[in-house]
């Protein structure tokens, strides 16, 4: 993400704008409007939401005046509405992937078929698409990546979410040339598999959150599907089927995360894995048997080594997605997409 920040100053004084479109404003969609309404070089100037109301509000927490609010479900009056500077609200997610405005459009739904539909329809249509919708992702991710690289087009899935965070400690270590052996997350409740959305229904509504949603966090339905988008990004494979996940403190993660030789957990390195002990953050696990190396990381009190753990301690999610955008828009670059080949005839 270095020098994102320029790029979008540039844009700014220039004045120019990433415009951004938004599908689903939820707890995260309406973080995402408040955020990109604080950034330079960013503007959202249309949401489509099954809620018109739910849709005009996001814009109005946002500081836009309702008089600057037009409703429509048309692409034309859309277009227009936006080159006079005014703000969408939409009912129909396929009208904001045809404005010609928009260069990026974010997904925040978190429902699969919606969000293929929107990825589809958004490279048809040229525009970069980010994914706050990992489970879209890890259904058919493999398959929109390829179709949007044969277009041009930047499919991503987005930064401030585990996946994300992971992928971008994990090119850190690449990069600087360390060999990376493991990566995962925290966890910051003990895995019930026998919760329901009604049985959490009272804690959800006191968090302000869907129940099922809080569901799939208790019974750890999310960390598979987030570590499985890392695993298709990384082509690291699970520890074990269902993951491990140990309770530890991150001073112990490098011994932990070693082969079984060794007196750790693994019976194979390039994993991923989960932590509980250790939420909000992410890690990454490095390697390096060289003495120089090791010496210098003793130096700066990251162990004797030859495992070292690097550590990310937050997530931001919906403050980080626009990143993405621009990280799309300003370098073409995805923060974190599947790697793999998705096969329409089994390849046997």
């Amino acid at each position: 993400m270095l020098n994102i920040n320029t790029g979008l100053r540039k844009l700014d004084e220039s004045g120019e704008k990433i415009n951004v479109g938004l599908i689903g404003v939820g707890q995260m969609g309406r973080g995402i409007v408040t955020q990109v309404f604080k950034m330079k070089g960013m503007n959202i100037p249309i949401i489509a939401n099954r809620s018109v109301d739910r849709a005009k509000a996001a814009f109005q927490s946002a500081g836009v005046d309702c008089k600057d609010i037009y409703v429509t479900n048309t692409v034309s009056e859309a277009e227009n509405a936006v080159k006079s500077g005014k703000y969408v609200v939409t009912e129909d997610f396929e009208v904001v992937t045809k404005v010609l405005p928009v260069d990026v459009v974010i997904e925040a739904t978190g429902v699969p078929e919606i969000g293929a539909h929107t990825a589809l329809k958004s490279i048809y249509n040229g525009k970069h698409i980010v994914m706050l919708n990992v489970e879209t992702d890890v259904t058919v991710g493999p398959l929109l990546k390829r179709m949007a690289d044969s277009a041009g087009i930047v499919y991503t899935v987005s930064a401030g979410d585990e996946p994300g965070a992971i992928k971008e400690l994990y090119d850190f270590a690449d990069a600087v040339g360390f060999k990376v052996i493991a990566v995962g997350k925290g966890k910051n409740n003990p895995v019930n598999r026998d919760v329901t959305p009604d049985t959490m229904r009272q804690k959800a509504e006191e968090k302000r959150i869907n129940p099922r949603m809080l569901t799939s966090f208790v019974d750890a339905t999310n960390t598979m599907i987030e570590l499985t988008a890392v695993s298709n990004a990384l082509g690291f494979v699970p520890s074990q089927r269902g993951l491990i996940g140990p309770k530890a403190a991150l001073k112990d993660l490098p011994k932990l995360f070693s082969l079984k030789a060794q007196g750790g957990i693994l019976d194979r390195y390039e994993v991923v894995d989960y932590v509980l002990g250790i939420a909000p953050g992410v890690f990454v696990i490095v390697t390096s048997d060289h003495p120089v190396i090791k010496e210098t990381m003793a130096y700066v009190s990251m162990g004797e080594g030859p495992n070292y753990v690097l550590f990310r301690p937050y997530h931001l999610v919906c403050i980080e997605t626009p990143l993405s955008a621009a990280r799309a828009f300003l370098y073409g670059e995805p923060t974190i997409a599947p790697v793999g080949v998705f096969w329409l005839q089994p390849p046997f």
